[in-house]
């Protein structure tokens, strides 16, 4: 099953926008499944614009009051 992304916004970065970095951990299946995501997509995408892309719709639904889950801490 091939699956499509939409962007919702604008995730272009211009030179004058300051940018944190951080690094991540995933579990084994998950990097694996972010991998076959971005090369399932014409272009295929990075995994980095995958995570940005899944961050800014985390981030907006929380502004909004939008989540479909609970955020709870996982030890």
């Amino acid at each position: 099953m091939r699956t499509r992304l939409v962007q919702v916004g604008s995730m272009a970065t211009s030179s004058n926008t300051s940018r944190k970095r951080f690094s991540i951990a995933l579990d084994v299946a998950d990097y694996e499944a972010l991998q076959k995501l971005g090369a399932a997509q014409r272009p295929p995408l990075k995994q980095q614009y995958l995570v940005e892309l899944a961050v800014r719709n985390l981030l907006d639904q929380y502004a909004n009051e939008q989540l479909s889950f609970q955020l709870k801490h996982s030890a």
